[in-house]
């Protein structure tokens, strides 16, 4: 998220290890982030050029986009990082977008959303969102609410505000 980068793994058991590396192009890319901990089915959504949901350009976990995208500059790509499968693991979603390579201002809109399921229904749900710009700019913005009853099971909360569309970004 920065132009050194610096990554760190800990371990429960102490052990972990630390790695930093340059990011030449930084300047390229614009970066919006969403972090959680835990199986909360939070996910982030990239809608691209006026993209609708489920549209090739809607960028989203299932429809992540690819690398040939970004080196084209032809729109963004979206990952997944942490293990779903850890009770209370650190998980997060990156997106990334060639802003720096496109010639003209992005037109992307970000929107979080939670999902309601019967493993977060009526439970605490912390989140946070983080924007990086070309420029290197950051803003975050935490998140703490209690999820809606089991009866709304299957319902999506869209996360108002936990991001600025890029085309608001740019300027």
């Amino acid at each position: 998220m920065s132009e050194v980068a610096v990554m760190i793994a800990a371990f429960s058991g102490g052990g972990g290890a630390v790695a930093t590396a340059i990011v030449s192009d930084f300047a390229n890319y614009d970066r919006a982030v969403l972090q959680w901990q835990g199986d909360v089915s939070v996910t982030l959504s990239a809608y691209e050029n006026d993209a609708t949901f489920g549209d090739d350009n809607h960028i989203h976990v299932d429809n992540p986009g690819d690398m040939d995208r970004l080196q084209s500059a032809t729109g963004g790509y979206l990952v997944r990082l942490g293990d779903g499968s850890v009770g209370d693991g650190l998980m997060a979603e990156v997106y990334t977008f060639p802003s720096g390579m496109t010639g003209a201002a992005p037109n992307v809109k970000l929107v979080a959303e939670a999902e309601i399921t019967s493993g977060n229904c009526g439970q605490e749900l912390n989140a946070q969102s983080i924007q990086v710009s070309p420029s290197g700019g950051t803003a975050a913005l935490d998140l703490t609410m209690i999820m809606p009853e089991c009866d709304t099971v299957g319902d999506f909360l869209i996360l108002q505000n936990m991001f600025e569309d890029l085309t608001i970004a740019s300027r």
